[in-house]
């Protein structure tokens, strides 16, 4: 029998170390192989944050005493926060992380989608892991650093070709709509594709919360593990949830178990209370009934183009959005400013708002199915 355990993300800002209950490290130490998204980088003081929309977050080196504590043999950098500090970022935590297996991201787009090999009991397991188009993502064929994009051609030959080579394909995304516990139709589109590539199944995060898991063609879609471990998150009670996905192989069968978690800033713990599990299969359900999947998708779209979408676009278009207030006075008055002294408009936070937004998967599909509705009617 194999074992393999796949956390989700992993962002330690601060000195706590957390503790591990006995019930969570009995399953860690069980395990033959455990994977988890290292979701930014650890930096050398005075690095400054590559340019991008959105915060620029990085880890301390406590990171490392949480990944030691886990038991942890591979971790997945194809997420949007391993390139917040650039190439220089990157290339300090693949130092520190050199005793590790690393997956989705490198110095180079050779590196970044080249599958991590194991093998156990005479079979041969493939590890590979892409991200959405978030700032980092290797989306042409430039030999830059960076991480691994799902949508690369690249990453589909990855999944072909270690199909050839594998008696197992296991294959990490990182992307979908935060804090929505359902994925979107066109995420379920591409997961599905995976499988249909050769991958053996399919496991996902970003979302910083569980999503749904639905079997096709008799291989599991695990679409969100959600957070493993975020502090800054949980400092600010930011209402996160995750899992640990447990992976067993034997007799020629892939199988597997997501197990929720309960997580402090002091410890974390496995949640297998009757009422947590019940409200994990009530996600997993909604996924079965397409008229009520649909209809919520579409809510979720209309909330998320109204609350958070359209003020982006606004934001982007404006420098300090449409609605007028002391906060939009105080932007604008920052930006006459800024022409005063440069005699030119700065424009670009202004213009990596846009990309963030039309590039990024997520964030276009979202805006799509929104305006698309409204012109519908």
């Amino acid at each position: 029998m194999t074992k393999i355990i796949f956390l989700g993300d992993l962002c330690v800002s601060g000195s706590v170390v957390p503790a591990v209950s006995p019930a969570a490290n009995s399953i860690l130490q069980s395990a033959n192989f455990v994977c988890i998204n290292f979701e930014a980088p650890v930096i050398q003081p005075g690095t400054a944050p590559a340019p991008k929309a959105g915060p620029s977050i990085h880890q301390t080196e406590i990171a490392l005493d949480v990944v030691t504590l886990c038991c942890t043999t591979h971790l997945n950098l194809a997420n949007n926060h391993i390139m917040d500090y650039g190439g220089s970022g990157l290339r300090t935590t693949l130092r520190m992380l050199d005793k590790h297996n690393i997956i989705g991201a490198g110095m180079s787009r050779k590196s970044a989608y080249q599958a991590a090999w194991v093998e156990h009991n005479g079979e041969r397991i493939a590890l590979l892991a892409f991200g959405e188009a978030q700032f980092g993502a290797l989306q042409d064929l430039s030999d830059d650093a960076g991480f691994a994009w799902i949508d690369s051609p690249d990453a589909r030959r990855a999944v072909l070709e270690a199909r050839t080579k594998a008696d197992w394909v296991i294959v990490q995304v990182h992307a979908g709509l935060e804090m929505v516990d359902i994925p979107l139709p066109e995420w379920r589109t591409r997961f599905r594709e995976l499988i249909d590539l050769g991958a053996d199944i399919v496991i996902g995060h970003h979302p910083h919360v569980l999503q749904g898991s639905e079997c096709y063609k008799d291989k599991m879609i695990h679409y969100s593990l959600g957070n493993f471990y975020m502090d800054v998150m949980l400092q600010q009670a930011v209402p996160g949830s995750g899992g640990l996905l447990e992976v067993i192989i034997e007799d020629g069968i892939l199988s597997s178990r997501l197990i929720p978690l309960r997580v402090t800033q002091q410890l974390i713990d496995l949640d297998e209370s009757k009422k947590t599990h019940q409200a994990y299969q009530a996600i997993c359900y909604k996924l079965t009934d397409d008229a009520a999947y649909m209809k919520e998708i579409e809510d979720i779209c209309e909330k998320f183009w109204v609350d958070v979408y359209s003020k982006y676009y606004e934001f982007a278009s404006t420098g300090f959005g449409a609605k007028p207030n002391i906060s939009a006075g105080l932007k604008l008055l920052r930006r006459l400013l800024a022409y005063l002294i440069r005699q030119r408009w700065n424009t670009q936070s202004n213009e990596l708002m846009l990309i963030h937004n039309i590039r990024i998967e997520t964030h276009r599909w979202v805006v799509e199915r929104a305006l698309s509705k409204r012109v519908s009617q």
